[in-house]
């Protein structure tokens, strides 16, 4: 049913093969192209081709060499300096060494009461404990007695809150409030794996150590509280985080190790610049515009040949007709098109675009007949008009009075300049609209349809030829 307030939608499948059957033109435009641009590269390169350039050019070149170069160099030393970093690591650090599926752990216990301090005074004495024994200078000692270095032993010891699960679940604290006798009280759970269990006890014994030293310094300063400590059997788990953080390190050696690679041969790859290559060649430089030229005149042509699809007026297909203005398609007459040279590309598109289905005219009529038949819904008086010439707008009456005769057709061309085809419109109940390609126009196609609304009309559906 027509609208005046249509929207038109590019197809954009249309669109391409519109530019794809315009092929001549866009190979001409762009050969053209390629001639204007190589050609006038050719002429500039020959009349600039001097020394000064040259010379310039190669200061270019060997400073950008030097650049690279240098860049690619500090790249090589940085990656060398972390592999052998992460290997010194995976070779020393205890915590590399340990055995995921057997580790061991060493556990202790120690309970903080308080009458005096509230629950807030003991949390921040507790972050103290954690702070001082996870950074104090006795960690120093402990990791050169066992061989370690310090920042490796941290490692195998953690203090956190009950809340919270470190990075590789070896070492939990936890603090939970509780009242008993107006006392508040805190329980601390410290952890320590290792690979055996004499070098976790060690460990622990030393933490526990300097706990009780902390211990008699802080009640006289922060105020007096009591710690009891209780040590738990060693025992052995399957620590699946310790595994996966394993697994991490030694894929980013192996990571490291091919940007490494990467970085060596780009190093192999940087030549130094010479003068002799570096004065660009006429040849060279005239094909790489011809190219440049080649595509550039293409894609200009292919431009506006799209500007052309979008603001031309004219009927294409009956396809257009249908998208723009919903109105149904009786049939389409096919116009075999012109014999060209290299026709067999352009028999090829319209296989592609699916346009190389020929019916004869006869066939067309009767489909066309068929159509009017299924779509008129019992309507007995039919006018047939539009912008094609009077001879197809013949053809079509002629073939509705030989197969449909129950039906009263009579033809009238251009309602929109012929106030007769108008009156006489106006008394039958439906209108079949013949259009012509490349003659009829869309404009004029929009205010058909605004008339026959106007009158009270329908249209049936519409013709193409």
């Amino acid at each position: 049913m027509y609208t005046d307030n249509y929207e038109q939608e590019i197809n954009l499948k249309d669109l391409l093969f519109s530019v794809l059957y315009k092929w001549r033109i866009l190979l001409l435009a762009a050969v053209v192209g390629m001639m204007l641009m190589g050609g006038y590269k050719t002429l500039k390169v020959t009349e600039n081709r001097t020394s000064t350039e040259a010379d310039e050019s190669y200061e270019e070149e060997f400073e950008r060499f030097i650049e690279e170069k240098a860049a690619v160099d500090k790249t090589i030393k940085n990656l060398k300096a972390s592999i052998d970093e992460q290997n010194r690591y995976i070779t020393n650090a205890p915590l590399m060494q340990i055995n995921p599926y057997n580790e061991i752990v060493s556990a202790a216990d120690v309970i903080v009461k308080s009458k005096e301090s509230t629950g807030s005074n003991l949390n921040s004495l507790l972050a103290l404990y954690k702070s001082s024994l996870l950074t104090g200078e006795y960690l120093d000692e402990m990791a050169e007695e066992n061989g370690y270095e310090s920042r490796h032993l941290k490692e195998l010891m953690s203090i956190t809150d009950e809340d919270m699960t470190s990075d590789l679940a070896h070492v939990s604290m936890t603090m939970s409030p509780s009242h008993e006798n107006q006392q508040v009280i805190r329980l601390i759970h410290i952890n320590v794996i290792g690979t055996d269990y004499q070098t976790t006890e060690k460990i622990l014994t030393g933490i526990l150590n300097e706990l009780e030293i902390l211990h008699v310094s802080y009640k006289t300063i922060l105020g007096e509280h009591e710690i009891d400590i209780q040590k738990m059997p060693v025992s052995e788990k399957v620590d699946t985080a310790l595994l996966d953080w394993q697994q991490k390190v030694r894929s980013n050696v192996g990571t490291l190790n091919k940007e490494l690679e990467d970085s060596l041969k780009s190093q192999d790859s940087l030549k130094e610049p010479l003068v002799s290559t570096l004065v660009e060649h006429p040849i060279n430089s005239s094909v790489k515009y011809a190219v440049i030229g080649f595509f550039a005149g293409g894609f200009i042509a292919a431009f506006f040949v799209c500007l052309q699809y979008v603001l031309m007026d004219r009927v294409a297909s009956d396809k257009e007709i249908k998208s723009r203005f919903g109105l149904k398609s009786l049939g389409s007459f096919y116009r075999k098109p012109r014999r060209k040279m290299f026709g067999f590309i352009d028999n090829w598109l319209r296989s592609l675009a699916g346009d190389d289905k020929v019916w004869p005219d006869d066939a067309v009529l009767e489909m066309i007949t068929t159509n009017i038949y299924n779509y008129a819904s019992g309507k007995k008086k039919l006018f047939i008009t539009g912008f094609a010439s009077q001879e197809i707008i013949d053809r079509v009456c002629q073939q509705i009075h030989k197969d449909l005769p129950e039906l009263c057709v009579e033809t009238g061309r251009d309602m929109i300049n012929n106030a007769a085809v108008r009156k006489i419109m106006a008394d039958f109940e439906g209108v079949i609209l013949v259009e012509e390609r490349n003659v009829s126009r869309y404009s004029l196609i929009a205010q058909e349809l605004e008339l026959v609304s106007n009158i009270g009309g329908e249209v049936i559906g519409v013709v193409v030829s």
